[in-house]
């Protein structure tokens, strides 16, 4: 995972709920060009870097740059792009 890759999912789960008290727990489900870059090749479902303590997995059926962020407690997507 490209640092700019992880620095923009951090900055959208700030934006999304500011505090980690507030943030209701969940995953994320990212692909980006960066998880297939040389060097990197990560596989559909591998367990990326958690951010802000969410659990990030790559999925490669979405496209590159979109992300779905999902609620595991409540259900449903609480964001995506």
């Amino acid at each position: 995972m490209l640092r700019s890759d992880w620095v923009f999912f951090h900055n959208l789960l700030k934006a999304v709920k500011p505090t980690l008290a507030q943030m209701p727990r969940g995953r994320v489900n990212i692909d980006a060009a960066g998880l297939t870059a040389s060097g990197y090749n990560y596989a559909d479902l591998t367990h990326l870097p958690d951010i802000m303590g969410l659990r990030v997995c790559r999925l490669a059926s979405l496209a590159n740059n979109k992300y779905t962020y999902i609620n595991d407690t409540g259900g449903g997507t609480l964001a995506s792009n």
